[in-house]
């Protein structure tokens, strides 16, 4: 045979004599990728490194992937090509990488360490790194109404089922701008620019753009749904499942990284902080805080490493269809591989890393996620499902099943096992929402926590995080093979534990939203007229519930008082909160209605309620801004009246001296 390897006649010969019943084509040993490949054909994948341990391709997105073999996981992510990447090249022994595309160019990269020397790389700098970023909204935030919308339509639009959570839904600007075929013409014609700078000359440029990998995934998976939706050419082979498990591996890999964590190959989702560098960080912070040791162990910072909630996965969607906890039906999680075609292989190569990769589970690590709602027989369900996943007595019956009990390639993976053994497990579902809730709370507690410290940008993002949890307990969406419990379509209608600390979230954000240096007062105003929408409802009337765009449809008229009253006093709030973004945006005259309602907000809940005197002050202020701000309009307006005049005697003055030179 020719050292090129076979040609296309003999594949295709080859492929032939496996049609027959009596034919068994060998599947792959695992599939990779959360790119899409739909602009160009000439996309190419290539081993690298000294002992092929990755696997470099090409994408649309003009990014050149770099996936870690044996995990799946995304360890470099290029700015390649303005509009579209075709191949990368990687050097047979050095670390070198040629990529190129669209753009004309062929482009030579480096391997390098951090180019500063005072970045700390370790897992502790980057965790402290990763919590002094800016804020940036999430979709569920900038569009709660555009992603509820979408979601609708998903769910009309039927198809196969698919499991979609708010946090996969990109926001308007974000969505992919086609679909089809031939969508890549414009892209050719018109490269697109992205975040990151531009290819200079003579200069050293980092092209490493792992910061905005889990927003391409979103928005390739979210591409993906839509073809599917609406019939077009599926932008992939795999099926979306798959897709999205490997993309929830990715993500849930890249937040480890990211902040210094330990991720699970098995349990990806199951975070957990590396124990001498939790040491290290509180012998570090004494220092810090000028050997204040008592304020170190009363109140642990915003920036202590290994926080419950850094172990939280920042999207809803990489935990919750894996939990058996969370799911009717949880899905397998971790890269797919066919253990059953490459036994020996997958042993020989992957057998002993993965055990080295998954210590056994501990209980305190388990239960720190909602220490109220987890118990040691959850803990010993996942225990024992994730412990006994390459026992013999498994592979036996694995044999015996049937292929279309497996997944949808016929293989079962290791992974697997954990989701068929737990599938069958009946969910509590007021245990389900009790560890939301506690989730939620927990993020609550934390932005509170940044707050005390003066870091906006960190409370900010929990505040999000929590909301982007919230939105899972009370959107309607498909959950597809999943089956969660988290369902319900008057869930805004219950006065429920969730729903108060939706609310209360919202408000935080609010406040958050107008501190240097997030500062943004119109999303500060548009969370408290969402809390305010929500609150409608229960603040109607006392003792009833009512519903409808003007609340004037009943829906429940034996409504504990009790209800009535939070209500309100959340209402005040929120009032209060809408006035002071108005007025930082400059509008005093709806502000001082504002703070009216909310001091009437606080009168209806007793006889005896008082507004408090932050209130009051900020209506006296918001009323004298206003007062001067008519004051400079009425003189502006005068000015311009007076000028008016004045233009109009001239031109009166002006005709009369003509008129008057005039011959008789």
């Amino acid at each position: 045979k020719s050292a090129a390897g076979p040609s296309v006649d003999e594949v295709t010969a080859q492929a032939e004599q496996f049609d027959g019943d009596n034919g068994y084509c060998q599947r792959e040993l695992g599939a990779y990728g959360g790119h899409l490949n739909r602009f160009t054909f000439l996309k190419n994948a290539k081993y690298a490194g000294p002992n092929d341990e990755y696997i470099c391709t090409g994408s649309d997105s003009g990014h050149a992937w770099i996936y870690e073999k044996a995990t799946g996981a995304v360890v470099s992510f290029l700015n390649a090509d303005h509009s579209t990447c075709n191949g990368v090249v990687p050097h047979p022994s050095l670390p070198l990488f040629i990529t190129y595309g669209i753009d004309s160019t062929a482009k030579l990269w480096r391997a390098s360490i951090p180019v500063d020397p005072k970045v700390d790389d370790s897992p502790l700098g980057r965790a402290r790194f990763h919590k002094l970023q800016e804020y940036e909204k999430s979709p569920v935030v900038s569009s709660w109404k555009y992603v509820k919308e979408k979601l609708s339509s998903l769910r009309e639009l039927g198809g196969d089922p698919l499991t979609v959570l708010p946090d996969e839904i990109p926001t308007n600007d974000d969505v992919p701008e086609a679909r089809g075929l031939f969508s890549g013409v414009s892209s050719f014609f018109f490269p697109r620019s992205r975040r990151g700078g531009a290819h200079g000359r003579g200069g050293l440029y980092i092209g490493n753009d792992l910061r905005n990998l889990p927003e391409i995934l979103r928005q390739n998976y979210f591409a993906c749904v839509l073809a599917q939706e609406s019939g077009d050419d599926e932008p992939i082979r795999s099926s979306l499942e798959d897709l999205k498990r490997r993309i929830s591996l990715m993500r849930l890999r890249h937040q480890a990284d990211s902040q210094g964590l330990l991720s699970n190959a098995a349990i990806p989702w199951l975070l957990r902080p590396r124990k001498q560098y939790i040491d290290r960080d509180l012998i570090e912070k004494k220092d810090l805080i000028n050997g204040d040791v008592n304020k170190t162990k009363g109140e642990q910072s915003c920036f202590t490493y290994g926080d419950v909630v850094d172990l939280i996965p920042n999207f809803p969607c990489d935990w919750i269809p894996y939990d058996p906890e969370l799911s009717r039906a949880p899905r397998p999680c971790g890269l797919n591989f066919n253990t059953e075609d490459y036994a020996n292989y997958y042993q020989e190569n992957y057998g002993s890393r993965e055990a080295l990769s998954n210590p056994p589970l501990h209980a305190e690590l388990f239960l720190s996620w909602a220490p109220q709602v987890r118990t040691e027989s959850s803990l010993a369900l996942l225990c024992e499902s994730a412990g006994n996943r390459h026992s013999e007595q498994e592979e036996h019956e694995d044999e015996e099943t049937d292929d279309d009990s497996h997944n949808g390639n016929g293989d079962k993976t290791p992974n697997d096992t954990r989701a068929s053994s737990c599938s069958q497990s009946k969910v509590d579902v007021e245990q389900a929402y009790g560890i939301l809730h506690e989730t939620v709370m927990a993020l609550e507690e934390a932005g509170n926590k940044a707050v005390k410290w003066e870091s906006y940008n960190l409370a900010a993002r929990r505040y999000d995080l929590a909301l982007q949890y919230c939105a899972v307990g009370f959107m309607m969406y498909p959950t597809g093979p999943a089956d969660l419990v988290f369902r319900s379509k008057d869930a805004m209608l219950r006065w429920s534990p969730l729903l108060k600390l939706l609310i209360a979230v919202r408000l935080d954000l609010s406040m958050v939203l107008l501190k240097s240096p997030v500062l943004e007062p119109k999303k500060a105003a548009d969370q408290a007229m969402m809390a305010l929408l929500e609150l409608g409802p229960f603040c109607s009337e006392k003792g009833k519930v009512k519903k409808g765009k003007d609340l004037d449809i009943m829906y429940n008229e034996e409504e504990p008082e009790q209800t009535f009253l939070e209500a309100k006093e959340l209402e005040a709030k929120a009032f209060f909160r809408l006035g002071s973004a108005q007025c930082e945006i400059g509008d005093y005259g709806e502000a001082v209605r504002s703070y009216e309602h909310s001091i009437e907000s606080t009168k209806s809940i007793s006889k005896t309620a008082k507004p408090e005197r932050v209130v009051l002050t900020r209506l006296a202020d918001a009323k004298r801004e206003n007062s001067r701000k008519n004051k400079r309009q009425r003189k502006k307006l005068k000015a311009m009246f007076e000028q008016d005049q004045h233009s109009d005697q001239v031109d009166c003055d002006d005709g009369s001296r003509e008129r008057s030179r005039r011959p008789l």
